[in-house]
């Protein structure tokens, strides 16, 4: 984790990157989020149950529960672009959800494989690669930069 960087964070628009490898499909663990170091205010994306989830919240409110994104083993790429009432998410050079009803969380930290509030949630497998941008980066970027 690293926390006291809200100026690194995009917190009006952004996009959070992860390439990793799950070893099994039926393990619940972190990839990667960002927060305010609660659960009050984060986006993270998850291993739950074997399925790709993305969880975003912003004073508490519930901005996106995107559950059964897929279940993946294996190497893969994940983006998750951000802006007020505009949520994309990217895996493996695929668009797999969209949300136009959302609202950007104030954001400080950053957490790969570790739940937001520090505790351990880990990844059975390793995550290769995290990217954090403080701009929203277009679809065709979120292609190209999840592409396997």
């Amino acid at each position: 984790e690293k926390t006291g960087i809200s100026s690194l964070i995009g917190q009006t628009e952004g996009t959070i990157y992860a390439e990793w490898t799950s070893t099994n499909a039926n393990i619940s663990g972190r990839i990667l989020a960002i927060s305010d170091t609660t659960f009050v205010n984060r986006i993270a994306v998850l291993e739950d149950a074997g399925n790709i989830r993305v969880y975003a919240s912003a004073s508490s409110v519930v901005q996106a529960d995107l559950v059964s994104l897929g279940s993946y083993t294996g190497t893969h790429k994940i983006a998750i672009a951000y802006a007020n009432n505009d949520l994309k998410v990217y895996i493996d050079g695929v668009s797999v959800a969209t949300q136009t009803s959302f609202s950007v969380p104030a954001c400080s930290a950053a957490y790969v494989g570790s739940l937001e509030s520090g505790g351990a949630a880990p990844l059975n497998g390793g995550i290769k690669q995290t990217l954090l941008f403080k701009t929203r980066l277009t679809n065709a970027e979120l292609a190209a930069l999840t592409t396997i």
